[in-house]
């Protein structure tokens, strides 16, 4: 009977933990479309964005700049969404956003992405 109990707790625990995943991507994927549909319609490219969300122009944005940028454009935040927007693009944990995090992160929401062999190769008709 416990090793049932200990299987269920288990589970459960791999479930939430599955479940948070999830819903951290579905997050990340709101937002970054959001952005991506501001900044096309602002028509600016990812270096025209950076630099106005970049407000004290030192190269990076910091997570008070990436917030101020939510908040002006409408994208409902509370802290913990915060810290998950921050740690999406800042990929190297240093506690700001590069240019070139800024845009990894969204170069493939942004109508004006570049696209890459790989990603149409399959639709070559020969």
């Amino acid at each position: 009977m416990q090793g049932d109990v200990k299987k269920k707790k288990i589970s459960e625990v791999m479930y939430r933990i599955n479940d948070r995943a999830a819903m951290k991507e579905r997050i990340e994927e709101r937002t970054l479309t959001h952005i991506a549909t501001y900044m096309d319609k602002q028509e600016w490219d990812l270096n025209r964005l950076f630099n106005f969300i970049n407000t004290d122009q030192d190269e990076f944005i910091s997570d008070v700049e990436l917030f101020e940028m939510l908040d002006l454009i409408h994208v409902n935040t509370n802290q913990q969404l915060r810290r998950i927007m921050l740690s999406m693009f800042d990929t190297n944990k240093d506690g700001k956003i590069s240019k070139q995090e800024f845009k990894a992160k969204l170069e493939k929401y942004t109508r004006k992405a570049p696209i890459a062999v790989e990603q149409i190769e399959g639709d070559i008709i020969a």
